[in-house]
């Protein structure tokens, strides 16, 4: 079992390219899209951001200053990486109070829109994300890996936690740990909030990492809890068929409409029963800390589907050894999980 995010195995067999990434910030290009239209009125201040080499927190912070609001008043739907250009929107509650946007001003930060909007944005509200990505300095088999992009646009990818939610050299999988045990103290509430994310996304990571090596991470196994494409309704089988081959759940794994899950830990029974639920039980015993740290935490029993499917993928090879992607993802998904598969 892989240790470090680096390493999770691959769906597709070894990556067939070398290459730089984010040689520059306009290599990485993420469109937030919305599943709804702004009311036109409300409490809420609904802004369009263009950000660049700047964190989501940074442009938190600042639009509260700016706006003579808590920062707790600034709202947006995910995390956008600080070393990319990424078009994101955030709602300001700015009850009976006008912000005056046109005089904003802050180097890294753009305003593209501004509406009134009813309610605040909350954490997961997008449609999906809309990825633009350039690799740079290119080594390796173009024909091996247009072979991957082309299982990639039809059978989806692994649903890898990014190993951004792990910190530099899983330094949040530590201190997890440390916080379970007793032995760190953490007062903060946004800290205590990324460690136990980290916590769950690599029990969730190694649940995953061991049905790819089981070669089964999108096929029906006994005992399955699968979601439904494209939302986050969960429903179980308890089959006891030998084989799944003309099983009705392996038929719709094939066809993308629903999708195998794992654990996101917590306190509770696992939702999972039969093969399923040995497997993921045997990956948690790997981490019993971890395991015990959820459950007291008072997390409940989650899933989150073990494929996610990548929309418009288009690629494109470009001038000194380039390769420009584009495609789109739900939220909660990692554009690095697709990058995984064909880049080293």
């Amino acid at each position: 079992m892989a240790n470090n995010p680096f390493f999770w195995p691959r769906a597709y067999g070894q990556a067939a390219l070398t290459g730089e990434l984010r040689a520059m910030a306009e290599d990485f290009i993420v469109q937030e899209q919305l599943p709804f239209l702004p009311s036109g009125d409300g409490e809420h201040d609904l802004l369009h951001i263009r950000k660049k080499l700047v964190t989501t927190q940074y442009v938190q912070n600042r639009l509260a200053r700016y706006a003579g609001v808590g920062r707790q008043a600034v709202s947006y739907a995910g995390l956008k990486d600080r070393r990319a250009v990424c078009e994101q929107w955030f709602t300001v509650h700015t009850p009976g109070k006008h912000t005056d946007w046109q005089t904003w001003h802050c180097p890294g930060i753009e305003i593209q829109s501004v509406n009134r909007h009813h309610k605040k944005l909350r954490r997961g509200a997008l449609r999906e994300n809309a990825f633009t990505i350039t690799i740079r300095s290119l080594n390796g088999s173009r024909v091996k890996a247009e072979g991957v992009l082309r299982l990639i646009r039809s059978a989806g990818v692994p649903n890898y936690f990014g190993d951004q939610r792990f910190g530099r050299h899983n330094q949040n999988i530590s201190a997890a740990g440390a916080m379970f045990n007793g032995s760190l103290r953490v007062k903060q509430r946004y800290l205590r909030g990324i460690y136990l994310s980290a916590a769950r996304s690599w029990l969730f990571n190694s649940i995953l990492a061991r049905r790819i090596q089981c070669g089964n991470w999108c096929h029906a196994i006994d005992g399955d809890v699968f979601m439904l494409d494209g939302s986050h309704s969960v429903f179980s089988s308890t089959s006891q068929h030998e084989s799944f081959a003309e099983d009705p759940w392996e038929a719709r794994c094939h066809e993308l409409d629903i999708h195998p899950t794992g654990a996101l830990w917590g306190e509770g029974a696992l939702m999972s029963a039969l093969r399923c639920a040995a497997l993921e039980r045997s990956c948690a015993r790997q981490f019993d800390g971890l395991v015990r740290g959820l459950s007291k935490a008072g997390l409940k029993q989650e899933r989150r589907a073990l494929r996610v499917r990548v929309r418009r993928l288009r690629w494109q090879w470009g001038v000194n050894n380039a390769l420009l992607l584009r495609f789109s993802l739900p939220a909660g998904a990692y554009a690095t999980a697709v990058l995984h598969e064909i880049l080293q």
